[in-house]
């Protein structure tokens, strides 16, 4: 049986067998159209102000800003060298995405898209140990970082279970155009290990894009996942995706 959305604003109601409350925010697209992918991007769009902020009415807590637990930035094979991870991160801005790319397969239900993120700020904390010679020596501060220019490549694939389209997969990946990363007061007793320990990590920034991004890839498709399913899993298909 479908089930009522629950929603506490403006609603515009389908006629149907089962009555339903289509919320303000969806578009109807009919998956005949020829232009169907333009008016599901038009709708993303519509729709993503209230994506950064979240929906209370579906529990779905807002993508801007969006927090990570830990990233590791750099690890030195062996024992020795510098091993540094961020944590407690707030991430600032993914909320003016814009999609660049939309096809889809209407029957497979497969979406690809594309997305750019002009810029995300990053705060958090840092764990930083530095092992040179006899010596260990371990750092904990404040940061802060910005990772310019991202572009995303998803594919999203959906099932039909009933009259409800759920989402079961987010494949994701992200190219950065760049990034800094400032840790404040990193070993600022000791200039020259503090100098050390930034070339560290301003040399090998392909290395800590290689470690830390597919931990955050794989925190935007959780994100993705949830936020899209906690919106269809109440709709039916039919009336917002009609033939």
């Amino acid at each position: 049986m479908f089930l009522k959305t629950n929603l506490v604003f403006n609603k515009r109601r389908i006629a149907s067998p089962v009555l339903c409350d289509i919320p303000e925010y969806i578009h109807i697209c009919h998956r005949n159209d020829p232009k169907v992918a333009e008016c599901i991007k038009d709708s993303i769009e519509f729709l993503r102000p209230q994506l950064a902020k979240g929906l209370d009415e579906i529990e779905s807590p807002g993508i801007d800003p969006f927090v990570l637990e830990r990233v590791t930035i750099f690890e030195s094979p062996g024992s020795k060298g510098l091993f540094a991870y961020l944590q407690n991160m707030e991430v600032q801005g993914a909320g003016n995405f814009k999609i660049t790319k939309l096809k889809l397969d209407v029957e497979g239900m497969t979406y690809r898209l594309g997305i750019h993120i002009p810029l995300l700020y990053v705060t958090g904390s840092y764990n930083v140990s530095l092992n040179v010679v006899q010596n260990s020596i371990k750092e904990y501060g404040d940061f802060h970082a910005n990772i310019s220019d991202i572009d995303g490549q998803g594919v999203l694939q959906g099932a039909l279970e009933g009259n409800h389209l759920i989402m079961k997969s987010f494949q994701f990946k992200i190219n950065v155009g760049d990034f800094d990363v400032d840790l404040g007061n990193l070993f600022e007793s000791n200039p020259v290990i503090r100098q050390m320990a930034n070339d560290i990590l301003l040399n090998n920034k392909a290395e800590i894009m290689r470690i830390s991004l597919p931990i955050i890839e794989r925190k935007i498709s959780e994100h993705v996942l949830d936020i899209s399913n906690r919106i269809t899993r109440n709709l039916d298909y039919n009336e917002v995706f009609p033939a």
